[in-house]
């Protein structure tokens, strides 16, 4: 997408809500490697959304940060997940034209969604052929494209600059999850669970054609504990982390309140499963989570109870990629998905 040079070993930057993951992976001929690894967490009333909020702020901010956490990898090559919720998303379908003259057809009717000139933008695509259903003729290109504002992109340049570190790519985030699932051969659909915001991603013919936000987030679940048992948000955030969905039966009231969550959450995802697989023609194989609450105890269990008529799971990458012996912690993973999508990205692309 933005002019990827492949190196031997890069630093994944994913820039969430709450915290900043730092992967340090290195790729040895057909395979990769997690060599390190860090989480830089923030006080909940001091997001990086925050940061995110004036230029100043965030190269100045962020540039401090970046070079203070540098300093525990040997690596200063960079690239960077792109958060979803900083791209404009859209789709579209075309006439079945030849494969050589698709995009420059695709350029001229995409540039129609753009809220403004095309050249404030870095947009990327992907295709896919469609029959329509219950119709006899010929089948048409779905086509879905993010566009990436340059100027966030020019902020992430100098923010390397600041931090000292080399810049070498930027990839929107769930563009990532294409190598991170390749060896899935399905037409699956990824639910990340973030703690600002939350999406779906359906991935067919291993690539991502589309997604969907989704109204729950870690920080929605956290706040109904803070409400319901009167304590901090710190407080309500380690309640999560430590019990999770599994309560005590005196704990009634915020165990049914955090019930009506996953029955919303379920519901939700059930509805946009079967929307997409009636708007594709499809069958979903599998649902697979991805984010920090996919850690809470008891999520993966509920969850699950509520999606009964499809095998769901936790998807935990570095199950399939190589890791340093000296790595502890590994459970980690599902948080780590962004970060480690963008390396992949960077190295096959």
């Amino acid at each position: 997408m933005f002019n990827f040079l492949s190196g031997k070993r890069v630093l994944g930057i994913d820039l969430g809500t709450k915290n900043i993951k730092i992967v340090e992976v290195e790729k040895f001929k057909d395979s990769v490697m997690l060599l390190n690894y860090i989480i830089i967490e923030f006080k909940f009333e001091t997001q990086i959304a925050h940061i995110l909020q004036t230029s100043q702020i965030f190269e100045e901010n962020l540039g401090k940060i970046l070079e203070e956490a540098s300093k525990e990898f040997k690596t200063k090559n960079v690239v960077f997940s792109i958060p979803s919720s900083y791209v404009f998303t859209g789709y579209f379908s075309l006439p079945h034209v030849p494969i050589s003259t698709l995009k420059q057809a695709v350029f001229y009717e995409y540039i129609k969604y753009l809220p403004t000139s095309e050249k404030d933008y870095y947009v990327d695509w992907r295709n896919l052929l469609l029959q329509p259903i219950g119709i006899e003729t010929v089948p048409k290109w779905f086509i879905f494209f993010s566009a990436t504002p340059v100027n966030f992109i020019e902020k992430l340049k100098n923010v390397s600059k600041i931090a000292k570190l080399n810049f070498k790519a930027a990839e929107v985030e769930f563009y990532g999850l294409e190598n991170l699932f390749k060896n899935i051969n399905d037409d699956i659909l990824i639910v990340d669970i973030g703690f600002g915001y939350s999406y779906t991603t359906l991935i067919l013919e291993n690539k991502v054609v589309f997604i969907q936000k989704l109204k729950i987030s870690t920080k929605s679940i956290i706040e109904t504990i803070k409400s319901l048992l009167d304590i901090s948000d710190e407080e309500a955030e380690n309640f999560l982390i430590k019990k999770g969905f599994n309560l005590m039966p005196e704990e009634e009231e915020l165990k049914n309140n955090l019930e009506e969550i996953l029955n919303s959450l379920s519901l939700e995802i059930n509805k946009t499963k079967n929307n997409l697989e009636e708007r594709f023609n499809i069958k979903i194989k599998g649902i697979y989570f991805v984010g920090g609450l996919t850690l809470v105890p008891g999520f993966l269990e509920k969850i699950s109870e509520k999606i009964p008529a499809i095998p769901v799971n936790v998807f935990n990458p570095l199950d399939f990629i190589n890791v340093d012996k000296s790595l502890k912690n590994l459970q980690i993973g599902p948080a780590l998905t962004s970060s480690l999508g963008v390396c992949l990205k960077y190295f096959y692309s």
